[in-house]
C-alpha cells in the first residue's frame, strides 16, 4: 500500500482537486453541479491547521480525509475547547476493504497521537469503522448559537457523535459547535 500524503489545499493542484470532487461524487453523488460550485458549497477550510490526508494508489486518488481545527463550547460549563475536526472520509466505493480508509483516518488521527490536539470530534453514519480504531460514540446534546436560522437545532446530520481516542475526557452536557456541522 502507498502512503498516506497530506497536503495543505494551496499545495494540492487543480487534476488532484478534480479527482478528489470526482471521487467525492462516486460515494455523495452532486448531479449538475461543477467542480467550482461543489468547492464553494464544501467551504474548504484553508487556515494554518488544516490538512488533506490523500492516498493514492496506481496513480488515482482511492481514499481521503480531511482535518482541521474547531473550537467548541462545553455550554453548561462556558468552558471552550480546541478539537480536531475530522470530515469528508471516504474511499473508492469499488475498493473497499483494502484498508484504503483506514490508511486515511489512522493518518488524520495521527495530528492528536502526536499531540497537536487533544481529541478528534466529528460525525459518522458508521460508528463501528471508527471505533475499531480507537473512537467511541458520544451522546452530548449539540447546537450552532451562530446559526441565523435554527441556533438551536443540532446542526449534525449524522446518526452518530464521536470522539478520538476513546480515553478521552468528555463532558456528557450540552455542547455549542460554534459553527455548522462538518
Amino acid at each position: 500500500m502507498r502512503k498516506v500524503v497530506r497536503k495543505e489545499w494551496n499545495e494540492i493542484g487543480r487534476s488532484e482537486i478534480d479527482e478528489l470532487f470526482r471521487l467525492w461524487n462516486r460515494v455523495w453523488p452532486r448531479e449538475g453541479m461543477t467542480i467550482e460550485e461543489q468547492i464553494e458549497e464544501k467551504a474548504v477550510p484553508k487556515g494554518p491547521m488544516a490538512r488533506w490526508h490523500l492516498l493514492h494508489d496506481s496513480e488515482s486518488l482511492v481514499a481521503v480525509a480531511r482535518t482541521f481545527e474547531r473550537e467548541i463550547e462545553f455550554a453548561d460549563l462556558g468552558e471552550r475547547k480546541r478539537v480536531l475536526a475530522l470530515a469528508s472520509v471516504c474511499s473508492d466505493p469499488n475498493l473497499r476493504g483494502r484498508g484504503f480508509g483506514i490508511a486515511v483516518v489512522k493518518d488524520a488521527f495521527s495530528r492528536v497521537d502526536e499531540g497537536e490536539f487533544s481529541l478528534s470530534l466529528y460525525q459518522t453514519g458508521v460508528p463501528g469503522f471508527y471505533e475499531k480504531l480507537g473512537a467511541r460514540i458520544i451522546e452530548n446534546r449539540f447546537i450552532n448559537s451562530l446559526s441565523e436560522t435554527d441556533p438551536e437545532a443540532n446542526p449534525w446530520w449524522e446518526k452518530f457523535s464521536m470522539i478520538y481516542p476513546a480515553a478521552s475526557t468528555w463532558n456528557d452536557g450540552l455542547v455549542d459547535l460554534l459553527g455548522p456541522g462538518y
